[in-house]
């Protein structure tokens, strides 16, 4: 553990004393902060050191042990993220305790794949060529499907990783798919434009639809 997040989970533990379950970090960057409550009082309290944890470059998720108990029919997809614990800071993985249906992965999974078709298939429709609200709705899609494509893969019992790239190279190994196209979208996204944007827009678009027919066809 770095000194700065150490000295920031140190400030955690201090303000919420015995209300504090656990500090645990996932997907690399985020860290879950579990209470037994939460109010507006708890979180004004823990404001200050919330605004630290984000300038340290990291993402902070306030949750109760009794939301996350009864929330993983509702939020499977980033439930098994949490399961996928990086490093535990204080207490214990609650989610290791938490039985998540695989239906309802494999839902939500198809819920964000087919999602992010219809949205790119609406903002075609309204923007036409227009490239700079097309790539802002491929940057918001390839979120949603890299989510999608982890559900995949922690049904298939392959191996899931917080990075988008790491689960783009795990999906094409493991699906047997090329999905060089999301590769391009995500590099895209962090800096680095396409040679001819036009083509890869199209290009995204039709091989989501080939994984919506994936994710349609799969069993659990």
């Amino acid at each position: 553990m770095s000194k700065s997040i150490e000295q920031l989970v140190e400030n955690i533990k201090e303000i919420n004393g015995k209300n504090l379950v656990s500090v645990v970090r996932f997907a690399e960057n985020s860290i879950l902060i579990l209470l037994n409550e939460i109010d507006t009082d708890i979180l004004i309290s823990n404001s200050a050191v919330s605004g630290r944890l984000q300038k340290s470059g990291y993402i902070p998720l306030y949750l109760t042990r009794d939301y996350i108990e009864t929330s993983s029919d509702v939020y499977p997809l980033e439930y098994i993220r949490m399961k996928k614990a990086d490093s535990i800071y204080h207490g214990s993985n609650l989610l290791d305790s938490i039985e998540i249906s695989q239906e309802n992965i494999r839902l939500e999974s198809e819920q964000k794949i087919k999602g992010s078709l219809i949205r790119l298939t609406q903002i075609i429709l309204e923007a036409g060529k227009n490239m700079r609200k097309l790539s802002r709705t491929c940057f918001l899609a390839i979120d949603d499907l890299s989510m999608g494509l982890g559900g995949m893969l922690y049904l298939a019992g392959a191996k899931i990783s917080g990075k988008t790239s790491d689960l783009i190279d795990n999906a094409e190994r493991h699906f047997k798919i090329d999905l060089g196209v999301f590769k391009t979208v995500d590099r895209w996204k962090n800096g680095s434009a396409p040679e001819d944007a036009k083509k890869t827009v199209y290009a995204f678009y039709e091989k989501i639809e080939e994984l919506a027919a994936l994710v349609d066809g799969m069993a659990v």
